[in-house]
């Protein structure tokens, strides 16, 4: 078992432990070395620069899937706390949930929710490293041998 599946078992320390805002940027930076890597030759650092957006893309959906379990279309109660202006105390958050969807959350750090799911079975360290393998270096290997 690895540690995306231990993480997305384990929902109260994914979801503390795991920035999604910082996706986003992470994954861009990535996929910018990778595309430098492959116009340089340099196998090397294009497969790990594919490896590491991979991994990230693999830790945004476990997380993802920790925050709803029951998957898209369904949505979750994102409590919103409101305050009295005039007592300052606060109300019950049930008075003031919002349904938060799938494709709301996504879209909220720059992804298209069918993408997000596209990413599921990269929780798999095999189907990882298979992407790894076809995307980091299979086609510019041959390149570099002729």
């Amino acid at each position: 078992m690895n540690d995306l599946q231990t993480a997305h078992e384990q929902p109260t320390n994914a979801l503390t432990s795991f920035s999604p805002a910082k996706t986003f940027v992470k994954r861009a930076g990535l996929e910018a070395a990778a595309k430098l890597a492959a116009k340089l030759g340099d196998v090397t650092r294009l497969r790990k620069a594919v490896a590491e957006k991979l991994e990230t893309e693999a830790e945004f959906a476990a997380h993802v899937q920790a925050k709803f379990p029951k998957g898209a279309p369904q949505g979750h109660k994102r409590n919103i706390e409101a305050r009295d202006a005039r007592s300052g105390a606060s109300s019950s958050p049930d008075d003031y949930a919002v349904e938060f969807t799938l494709a709301d959350y996504c879209r909220e750090y720059g992804f298209a929710a069918r993408m997000v799911r596209r990413w599921y079975p990269l929780l798999d360290d095999a189907v990882r490293e298979a992407e790894t393998q076809m995307k980091g270096g299979g086609r510019h290997e041959r390149r570099a041998a002729n």
